[in-house]
């Protein structure tokens, strides 16, 4: 059939995807006990860590990241 298991395009995500996971287990044996507050934080954190070494990687593009924060911070304007 002709098909690639693991493609060029899906080796960026899945290697940022391995840089959030080892940055949030490690905070997360780091802090020890969490909360509420600190499992928000280690999760917009990580957020953080995948979205910038995806942009470091070049997965995703500086245009795209600008149209993102357009959709994520647009406010109603009447």
């Amino acid at each position: 059939l002709n098909v690639k298991i693991i493609s060029f395009w899906i080796l960026k995500p899945l290697f940022s995807c391995l840089i959030m996971s080892g940055f949030i287990l490690f905070v997360m044996n780091y802090i020890g006990d969490i909360n509420l507050i600190t499992g928000i934080l280690i999760i917009l954190s990580g957020a953080f860590v995948y979205l910038t070494s995806l942009f470091l990687l070049k997965g995703v593009e500086k245009d795209e990241l600008k149209e993102l924060s357009k959709i994520l911070f647009r406010f109603n304007k009447k």
